[in-house]
């Protein structure tokens, strides 16, 4: 397990298990997909149990696992996610698997949990609030917004929706300190122009990348080009009204060589866990 705590206004301790970390709790992989609601626990007993020895470890009394495989770009609040309590042993899981979410507002020793691959990790701070939230690719992007010029979401980025859920609240978007981290690293995120579904996509994202949000690009040339996921970050965040000091990148997967991610070559089957708890 990596522990990491963070030093910014509003600390938190952020932990990431890997696949070998999920041999030694008795799982085979970290994915949450079976544990959407109470009545799941007798079928996923191990998972359950591993994620309550986690969560004693951390001191974790309530996390929340928004559904962020949907790649919505929403922010919830956390009282929309009370409809679903997971017991894991007096230690409480809270889902809502009609609600598609990328990331929820804390409050202080409250947790956000995600099973991901690659995909970074958000946390925006600003006065006396706190978002967490999933920031996948999808979740950055509109891909029919890009494809058609239609919209296909109210947001066209996880980071817009963050920004505007604070202007909800009184706080602008100069106000917000947002840290990420946990990205698939650059250099194996490959988008290769002649995919055979998605060759056509890929030419037009990186043409739409190099006008709107050049910092999303990390090398090209005639055969496709890779994303930079912390680049897109900072960049979608400037253009929303982050102050870019105030957008801090932290490191990408290629420190952490124990924890998965998609084109690593193994399993793509394989899950991390990835929770960030609120300290004060």
């Amino acid at each position: 397990m990596i522990v990491i705590t963070s030093e910014h206004d509003r600390a938190s301790v952020i932990a990431a298990l890997g696949p070998k970390d999920a041999g030694k709790y008795g799982v085979g992989t970290w994915s949450l997909a079976g544990l959407q609601t109470a009545q799941d626990v007798p079928r996923a007993q191990k998972l359950s149990r591993a994620l309550g020895e986690v969560f004693e470890a951390l001191d974790i009394k309530n996390a929340y696992a928004p559904q962020v495989s949907q790649n919505s770009a929403y922010i919830l609040t956390k009282g929309t996610l009370r409809r679903a309590r997971i017991d894991l042993g007096g230690r409480y899981l809270w889902r809502n698997p009609e609600l598609r979410s990328d990331g929820i507002f804390l409050d202080a020793g409250d947790a956000f949990i995600m099973s991901a691959a690659g995909c970074p990790a958000i946390i925006a701070t600003a006065k006396s609030y706190m978002v967490v939230a999933h920031a996948g690719r999808d979740s950055l992007i509109d891909r029919q917004k890009i494809l058609r010029g239609k919209r296909s979401r109210w947001y066209d980025s996880v980071v817009d929706a963050i920004v505007d859920n604070f202007r909800m609240k009184g706080v602008g978007a100069e106000e917000i300190i947002l840290h990420t981290g946990f990205a698939i690293p650059s250099k194996y995120f490959w988008h290769d122009f002649d995919h055979i579904q998605w060759g056509f996509f890929n030419r037009k994202l990186l043409r739409f990348f190099r006008k709107q949000w050049p910092r999303a690009v990390g090398r090209y040339d005639e055969r496709g080009f890779t994303i930079d996921l912390s680049g897109l970050i900072k960049d979608q965040a400037v253009s929303a009204g982050i102050k870019e000091k105030n957008v801090i990148t932290g490191d990408s997967l290629e420190r952490y060589p124990e924890l998965a991610h998609t084109r690593d070559g193994k399993d793509p089957a394989r899950r991390n866990l990835i929770i960030i708890k609120r300290v004060k």
